[in-house]
């Protein structure tokens, strides 16, 4: 994953998001009671391709990375004008959750509880994130079973690579019962 905080184009086997995958990603940007500050700002830049369904309805999307831009706003930051943590881990909730929606499937990860609940975020800070910087948010999907998945965020100057926050984000998921 440190190749992908680095400045530079996508690593080999990256790709753009599809227009699918990228309505997938932003509809949880887009949603409230985040949306506001998020909507817009934060955009789906590329991925790896999503894992084919497997014969139990699933993917085996251990190691999916997706990769996210956006701008540092007013309305992100504290009164020195660096992002919030709150902030920062509203991002790596709500993206690892997109990541974790764009390798979903009806059976797997799906609605009802699209990307499942959160059972443990937990956010290291690095550096200040100043208003108007590009960033760059790096999410993987480290492990995925039917029912518990780990996933990871960084969140980086696009320009540099310089870490601003991580955090890892434990999330559970059971089918709907008919």
């Amino acid at each position: 994953m440190s190749a992908l905080l680095a400045p530079g184009p996508p690593p080999p086997g990256m790709r753009p998001f599809t227009e699918e995958e990228a309505a997938i990603a932003v509809r949880f940007v887009d949603a409230p009671p985040w949306g506001q500050e998020l909507a817009g700002t934060i955009k789906p830049e590329y991925c790896d391709d999503v894992p084919p369904v497997n014969a139990r309805g699933g993917r085996d999307a251990a190691g999916f990375r997706a990769v996210f831009s956006g701008v540092i706003t007013e309305g992100m930051c504290n009164p020195l004008q660096n992002m919030h943590g709150g902030c920062s881990a509203t991002i790596v909730d709500v993206m690892t959750s997109a990541a974790i929606a764009v390798v979903s499937t009806e059976s797997f990860w799906g609605i009802p509880m699209l990307s499942g609940v959160s059972v443990n975020l937990d956010m290291v800070y690095y550096h200040p994130g100043q208003v108007g910087k590009k960033i760059k948010i790096v999410c993987e999907v480290e492990r995925i079973s039917p029912t518990l998945c780990n996933t990871r965020a960084d969140i980086v100057e696009w320009d540099t690579g310089k870490r601003i926050a991580g955090g890892t984000h434990v999330k559970a998921w059971r089918p709907a019962k008919l």
